[in-house]
C-alpha cells in the first residue's frame, strides 16, 4: 500500500477498497487529490469518478468493468474519486460506475492508448 503520508503512489500494488478504507474511513469513501503512477490497482471494488478524474496509458481487463448507473445518487457502498489521476496503471478486479454519458466516453477511449 502506498505511503500514508503521500498522496502519490508509484509502482505499488494498491488493494483500492483497503486503501479508501485507509485514507476516507467514513462511508462514503471518497479519494480526493491522489496521483497513481504505473500502479497495479486492485479489487474487489467499484469506483467512480466524479470530479477532474484522469486515467491515461490505463490497462483494463474488457469494456465489462464499466457500467451506467443512475445519477446523481448516494454512493455508499462505492469509493468515489475526485481529482485523482492514475497514469500507466493496470487495473484487475475493479468496476468502474458513472451515468450514460461517462459511460459511452470510456468506452469509446478503452482500447485508445493515450486515454
Amino acid at each position: 500500500m502506498a505511503d500514508t503520508d503521500s498522496r502519490v503512489a508509484r509502482r505499488q500494488v494498491i488493494y483500492i477498497s483497503e486503501f479508501a478504507r485507509e485514507k476516507a474511513p467514513q462511508p462514503p469513501h471518497t479519494l480526493d487529490g491522489y496521483i497513481f503512477n504505473d500502479c497495479q490497482i486492485s479489487g474487489p471494488g467499484i469506483v467512480i469518478p466524479l470530479d477532474n478524474v484522469t486515467m491515461t496509458r490505463c490497462s483494463f481487463p474488457g469494456p465489462d468493468v464499466v457500467f451506467a448507473i443512475p445519477m446523481p445518487r448516494n454512493y455508499y457502498g462505492f469509493i468515489v474519486l475526485k481529482n485523482c489521476t492514475f497514469e500507466s496503471c493496470k487495473f484487475e478486479g475493479v468496476g468502474i460506475a458513472g451515468d450514460a454519458s461517462f459511460v459511452d466516453g470510456f468506452l469509446a477511449n478503452i482500447g485508445n492508448p493515450e486515454s
